[in-house]
Protein backbone atom coordinates (compact mmCIF):
# COMPACT_ATOMS: atom_id res chain seq x y z
CA UNK A 1 0.00 0.00 0.00
CA UNK A 2 1.44 3.18 -0.80
CA UNK A 3 0.78 6.29 1.21
CA UNK A 4 1.18 9.88 1.01
CA UNK A 5 2.43 12.60 2.84
CA UNK A 6 -0.98 13.48 3.98
CA UNK A 7 -1.06 11.17 6.95
CA UNK A 8 0.52 10.30 9.56
CA UNK A 9 2.37 6.68 11.61
CA UNK A 10 -0.17 6.40 15.20
CA UNK A 11 -0.30 3.99 17.95
CA UNK A 12 -2.80 1.27 17.42
CA UNK A 13 -5.50 3.45 20.13
CA UNK A 14 -5.11 6.75 18.44
CA UNK A 15 -5.55 5.13 14.92
CA UNK A 16 -8.71 3.58 15.98
CA UNK A 17 -9.81 6.86 17.86
CA UNK A 18 -8.66 8.58 14.81
CA UNK A 19 -10.73 5.87 12.84
CA UNK A 20 -13.70 5.42 14.73
CA UNK A 21 -13.05 1.78 15.29
CA UNK A 22 -12.51 -0.18 18.31
CA UNK A 23 -8.91 -1.19 19.41
CA UNK A 24 -9.80 -4.42 18.85
CA UNK A 25 -11.32 -4.35 14.95
CA UNK A 26 -7.74 -2.50 14.07
CA UNK A 27 -5.76 -4.80 15.54
CA UNK A 28 -7.63 -7.88 13.60
CA UNK A 29 -7.00 -5.43 9.88
CA UNK A 30 -3.24 -4.70 11.10
CA UNK A 31 -3.15 -9.05 11.52
CA UNK A 32 -5.37 -9.60 8.43
CA UNK A 33 -2.98 -6.90 6.88
CA UNK A 34 -5.61 -4.75 5.43
CA UNK A 35 -4.41 -1.38 6.69
CA UNK A 36 -0.67 0.05 6.73
CA UNK A 37 1.76 -0.80 9.67
CA UNK A 38 4.88 -1.34 10.78
CA UNK A 39 6.59 -1.58 14.26
CA UNK A 40 8.65 1.58 15.33
CA UNK A 41 12.07 1.02 17.34
CA UNK A 42 10.40 -0.36 20.09
CA UNK A 43 8.30 -3.16 18.64
CA UNK A 44 4.55 -1.18 19.11
CA UNK A 45 2.61 -1.59 15.83
CA UNK A 46 1.65 1.65 14.40
CA UNK A 47 -0.74 2.11 11.83
CA UNK A 48 -0.76 4.92 9.05
CA UNK A 49 -3.84 6.97 8.80
CA UNK A 50 -4.38 9.35 6.13
CA UNK A 51 -5.83 12.65 6.55
CA UNK A 52 -9.38 11.26 5.00
CA UNK A 53 -9.20 7.78 6.61
CA UNK A 54 -12.22 8.72 8.86
CA UNK A 55 -14.15 5.95 8.13
CA UNK A 56 -17.67 6.74 8.20
CA UNK A 57 -18.97 3.05 8.00
CA UNK A 58 -17.75 2.06 11.27
CA UNK A 59 -17.81 5.39 13.29
CA UNK A 60 -20.23 5.50 15.61
CA UNK A 61 -23.14 7.88 14.59
CA UNK A 62 -24.12 10.98 16.47
CA UNK A 63 -27.08 9.90 17.93
CA UNK A 64 -30.36 11.97 17.02
CA UNK A 65 -32.52 10.57 19.95
CA UNK A 66 -32.07 10.28 24.09
CA UNK A 67 -33.41 7.23 26.11
CA UNK A 68 -34.87 8.44 28.82
CA UNK A 69 -37.88 7.48 31.71
CA UNK A 70 -40.34 4.67 31.47
CA UNK A 71 -38.04 1.55 31.36
CA UNK A 72 -36.04 3.60 28.71
CA UNK A 73 -39.12 2.75 26.29
CA UNK A 74 -39.70 6.02 24.65
CA UNK A 75 -37.10 8.18 23.18
CA UNK A 76 -37.36 11.88 23.14
CA UNK A 77 -35.87 13.87 20.10
CA UNK A 78 -32.59 16.03 22.22
CA UNK A 79 -31.09 17.15 18.26
CA UNK A 80 -33.79 18.95 17.63
CA UNK A 81 -33.92 21.22 20.63
CA UNK A 82 -37.25 19.78 21.93
CA UNK A 83 -36.26 18.98 25.60
CA UNK A 84 -35.38 21.65 27.73
CA UNK A 85 -32.01 20.99 30.71
CA UNK A 86 -34.48 21.53 32.98
CA UNK A 87 -37.07 18.37 31.60
CA UNK A 88 -33.11 16.78 30.93
CA UNK A 89 -32.39 16.87 34.74
CA UNK A 90 -36.21 15.74 36.08
CA UNK A 91 -35.78 12.87 33.44
CA UNK A 92 -32.35 12.14 34.72
CA UNK A 93 -33.81 12.22 38.30
CA UNK A 94 -36.55 10.02 37.70
CA UNK A 95 -34.21 7.33 36.38
CA UNK A 96 -31.82 7.64 39.82
CA UNK A 97 -34.99 7.11 41.44
CA UNK A 98 -35.46 3.92 39.78
CA UNK A 99 -31.65 2.73 40.08
CA UNK A 100 -31.93 3.31 43.37
CA UNK A 101 -35.12 1.15 43.78
CA UNK A 102 -34.37 -1.50 42.27
CA UNK A 103 -30.88 -1.21 44.16
CA UNK A 104 -32.88 -1.88 47.27
CA UNK A 105 -35.07 -4.43 45.71
CA UNK A 106 -32.12 -6.31 44.60
CA UNK A 107 -30.23 -5.90 48.40
CA UNK A 108 -33.53 -7.41 50.11
CA UNK A 109 -33.52 -9.94 47.78
CA UNK A 110 -29.81 -11.05 48.63
CA UNK A 111 -30.63 -10.32 52.48
CA UNK A 112 -33.48 -13.09 51.97
CA UNK A 113 -31.64 -15.42 50.23
CA UNK A 114 -28.50 -15.21 52.80
CA UNK A 115 -30.93 -15.47 55.74
CA UNK A 116 -32.62 -18.75 53.95
CA UNK A 117 -28.98 -19.82 53.04
CA UNK A 118 -28.60 -19.07 56.99
CA UNK A 119 -32.07 -21.78 58.36
CA UNK A 120 -30.68 -24.25 56.12
CA UNK A 121 -27.46 -24.45 57.15
CA UNK A 122 -28.43 -24.13 60.85
CA UNK A 123 -31.10 -26.98 59.75
CA UNK A 124 -27.69 -28.79 58.39
CA UNK A 125 -26.02 -28.22 61.76
CA UNK A 126 -28.90 -29.81 63.52
CA UNK A 127 -29.01 -32.70 61.71
CA UNK A 128 -25.45 -33.36 62.17
CA UNK A 129 -25.58 -33.10 65.91
CA UNK A 130 -28.36 -35.72 65.92
CA UNK A 131 -26.36 -38.23 63.18
CA UNK A 132 -23.49 -37.22 65.68
CA UNK A 133 -24.51 -38.35 68.89
CA UNK A 134 -26.50 -41.54 67.13
CA UNK A 135 -22.91 -42.68 66.06
CA UNK A 136 -21.86 -42.13 69.62
CA UNK A 137 -24.48 -44.06 71.24
CA UNK A 138 -23.60 -47.05 68.63
CA UNK A 139 -20.18 -46.68 69.64
CA UNK A 140 -20.70 -46.75 73.33
CA UNK A 141 -22.81 -50.15 72.48
CA UNK A 142 -20.16 -51.32 70.78
CA UNK A 143 -17.18 -50.54 73.55
CA UNK A 144 -19.42 -52.25 76.29
CA UNK A 145 -19.68 -55.21 74.44
CA UNK A 146 -17.70 -58.12 75.00
CA UNK A 147 -15.35 -59.65 72.72
CA UNK A 148 -16.65 -62.24 69.93
CA UNK A 149 -14.43 -64.77 71.12
CA UNK A 150 -15.27 -64.27 74.92
CA UNK A 151 -18.85 -65.17 74.25
CA UNK A 152 -18.00 -67.74 71.85
CA UNK A 153 -17.18 -70.45 74.34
Amino acid sequence: MAHGDDGEWLSVSAAARRMGLSRQALQQRVRRKTVESRHDNTGSPQVFVSGASRETSHATPEPDVAPVAAGLQQAVPVAAGLVSLADVRIMLGEQREALQAAHRDAMAMMTERVDSAECRAEAAEARAAVIEDKLHQILDHLLKRPPWWAVWR
